[in-house]
């Protein structure tokens, strides 16, 4: 998922992305791409494992 200064809403997103792959038996990861945020939105997103 794309992501420029999200890291308020980033966790959030990548949960309801990962229970949306649980929910369905899909495997698979999230990936964000971060896009150079400058609020820790990557430092977030390797927190929650995405």
């Amino acid at each position: 998922m794309p992501c420029l200064n999200e890291a308020r809403t980033l966790p959030v997103c990548i949960r309801k992305a990962q229970r949306f792959l649980e929910q369905n038996g899909i495997s698979g990861e999230v990936v964000v791409a971060d896009n150079g945020s400058t609020d820790g939105s990557a430092e977030r997103a390797v927190e929650l494992k995405a």
